[in-house]
């Protein structure tokens, strides 16, 4: 699920686009998703589901959990910009993705493959 919203705001992200609009449609398309699954009642009650953590999306040198509110200034992205965006439909259930603003979907592809890559090495060299 996470994975699959995930995939609609990279689709999304292109120069031009609103943080702010982006952090809302995840949280929207949480949301929706949640709604068509876990419908179960537990002793006679529907389990409480939906967002387990806001949708967020930094841009560049915001390091990570940037999910702007409607009072706060909005973000804009721009060709070149470094992307980093965080979904979650409970708790435990985070996804992550990176990638670059750009005119080409192979760009963000190898982006995201090259980062993995490196995380990979320093997480083997520190163990």
């Amino acid at each position: 699920m996470n994975t699959d919203v995930i995939k609609q705001l990279v689709t999304q992200a292109v120069a031009g686009a609103s943080v702010r609009t982006l952090c809302q449609t995840g949280d929207s398309l949480i949301l929706a998703a949640t709604a068509k699954a876990y419908n179960k009642k537990v002793e006679g009650k529907v389990v409480e589901k939906g967002v387990g953590f806001p949708t967020c999306v930094s841009v560049n040198n915001c390091i990570c959990h940037h999910s702007p509110l409607a009072s706060d200034p909005d973000v804009t992205l721009a060709d070149g910009d470094l992307v980093k965006m965080y979904v979650a439909q409970g708790v435990m259930l985070l996804c992550a993705y990176v990638c670059a603003v750009c005119k080409f979907q192979t760009v963000r592809l190898l982006l995201f493959s090259s980062i993995c890559r490196h995380s990979l090495r320093l997480t083997t060299r520190r163990s």
